[in-house]
């Protein structure tokens, strides 16, 4: 485990898929991170997704008119990183291509992810490089989970999701059958003035992925604490919500996106498939987001 540290927080992050594993409060003794110790509703906390978000049709997409396997969420999350630069405030892992990588995924890339704490925020850097002599498709995404309620303040129900810049009316792409898009854009009529009321019930039809454009930053808050965590999301274009389905599971998910899960149906070529980006021979790519404590 790779610790980060200053007066307030310590940050956790594990060389297994480079995940952030906790972000504690030295103040208050509490993790905004979350672990499942034991209750077995998620067993993961912040893993990174690479080089596919969600699912695809048949666990497979298309290269070439030739199925190449790819598990949920692709393979970057259960990849062992190398860690290639550590301070007691900054770290830099490093994942290349390999044997098993390449079963999946024909194609050379090195990801690179560096982890900063500065006073309250940690940024998270992905840079994503071609390291092969043909275009390099991927997506990236990023799946933080946080407890709720924050320090036991409130219940799950006491907190709401807003964002900003305040948006005149939220979308969402249409989840059908989960976890895949159906191809819609539908209003997210679970919004109330720019804000989502956070429930169990809320994801009793799967993830939400807001369809809307320009989101900068989304807040996770409650009128029962003065806690709070806000996302930054800079470089990723969309975000999703997510908790277990027809649960009480006691987290959220925010998710910076770079991409987009499949549409339920067929097989995608991977060079076709939505939100995805193409990187050029020798071309390189830099993401970033970053979770503003409170």
């Amino acid at each position: 485990m790779i610790q980060l540290e200053n007066t307030k927080y310590r940050v956790g992050i594990s060389e297994l898929g480079a995940e952030i594993q906790s972000i504690y409060s030295l103040e208050e003794n509490f993790d905004y991170i979350w672990n499942d110790n034991g209750l077995g509703f998620w067993k993961r906390h912040a893993p990174i997704l690479f080089p596919a978000i969600g699912r695809s049709y048949n666990n497979a997409y298309l290269l070439n008119n030739d199925i190449y396997e790819m598990p949920q969420h692709g393979f970057g999350r259960d990849q062992r990183f190398m860690v290639t630069n550590q301070s007691h405030k900054k770290v830099v892992f490093e994942l290349e291509n390999n044997e098993k990588t390449e079963e999946l995924y024909p194609f050379d890339f090195k990801l690179i992810v560096a982890y900063e704490l500065k006073a309250a925020v940690v940024r998270v850097t992905f840079t994503v490089l071609n390291l092969g002599d043909k275009p390099l498709p991927f997506a990236l995404g990023a799946h933080p989970g946080f407890n709720v309620p924050f320090n036991n303040e409130g219940n799950y129900s006491d907190y709401r999701i807003s964002f900003d810049p305040v948006q005149e009316k939220l979308k969402k792409f249409g989840i059908a059958p989960i976890p895949f898009r159906n191809g819609e854009v539908i209003p997210l009529n679970e919004s109330q003035d720019n804000t989502i009321p956070l429930s169990h019930h809320l994801f009793d039809k799967g993830l939400i992925i807001l369809a809307n454009q320009g989101i900068k930053n989304v807040i996770l808050s409650s009128s029962k604490t003065t806690h709070l965590i806000k996302i930054t999301l800079r470089d990723f274009p969309y975000v999703a919500l997510w908790s277990l389905e027809k649960e009480k599971a006691p987290f959220l998910c925010i998710e910076p996106f770079a991409g987009l899960p499949d549409i339920y149906g067929n097989e995608h070529d991977i060079f076709q498939k939505e939100g995805n980006t193409i990187l050029g021979v020798n071309g390189e790519k830099t993401l970033s987001y970053q979770i503003a404590l409170n």
